[in-house]
């Protein structure tokens, strides 16, 4: 191995580390809108709180409904929601509900917590209507009559740079699978599109290009006199990335 591959392994090395540093502290950088006890508003049901903790009392019909202090965000920017609960009867129902300016609203049922004191985390990005500057955010209850649920806290979540890498992932995974083989017909057919904004029109211009690239790539060894340093494995790269390029563009 001479120099200059030492030279560019450990610019390699130092990158991912530079990456990996970058990752982890912007991963415990998120940004968050945190609601306490008390600023909790009650809509429906009777408080019976104590400092720390907001208890709620259903009515007779066992139904009750809380939302937070309205806050300048939009719900686009948010992609999870966390509460913590103190006590929570068996049987409960929880319902996260949610309206915007424009009038969309939406309904989200989840699962209490399995012990009490516990926290709970519903990831919201994925909801139809979960977008546009908040008017609405609330939680519903469903409890057994005159029963009380305990409430310390809501909080949303910005995603993090991780929570962004993975749904870039299952969004390359939903396009891969939806791309479909070849077929018969479609052997010596040209497929090319016009439509801007659907790839690159029409494909012939573009296999010209990558074609192209190759034969500059050999034209200059010749001219930088590095024609022993030829390397077949980078010739194979690019032309592996060409067809590949030209497979998903004739798809």
């Amino acid at each position: 191995m001479n120099l200059s591959q030492l030279h560019l392994l450990s610019a390699l090395r130092y990158a991912s580390l530079a990456m990996l540093l970058f990752t982890s502290c912007y991963a415990k950088a998120e940004r968050e809108i945190h609601w306490d006890s008390a600023s909790i508003v009650v809509g429906s049901g009777t408080i019976t709180g104590t400092k720390d903790t907001l208890r709620i009392q259903a009515k007779a019909d066992g139904k009750a409904f809380i939302s937070v202090a309205p806050a300048d965000f939009e719900f686009d920017n948010f992609s999870r929601i966390q509460i913590k609960f103190g006590n929570v009867p068996l049987g409960t129902q929880l319902f996260l509900l949610w309206r915007n300016r424009s009038g969309l609203e939406g309904v989200r049922q989840f699962a209490p917590p399995t012990d009490s004191g516990g926290t709970v985390s519903v990831t919201v990005n994925d909801e139809e209507n979960w977008k546009g500057k908040a008017q609405i955010l609330g939680i519903g209850f469903a409890l057994p009559p005159y029963a009380s649920v305990d409430i310390k806290s809501i909080t949303l979540w910005q995603p993090s740079i991780i929570d962004e890498l993975l749904e870039d992932q299952r969004r390359l995974l939903r396009d891969w699978s939806s791309l479909r083989p070849w077929q018969p017909a479609d052997i010596n057919a040209y497929a090319g599109t016009t439509v801007p904004g659907e790839g690159v029109a029409p494909v012939p211009w573009f296999a010209a290009a990558l074609s192209g690239l190759l034969l500059w790539y050999i034209v200059l060894l010749f001219c930088t006199a590095g024609v022993r340093d030829f390397n077949c494995h980078d010739a194979g790269a690019v032309t592996l990335v060409c067809w590949i390029a030209l497979d998903l563009l004739w798809q």
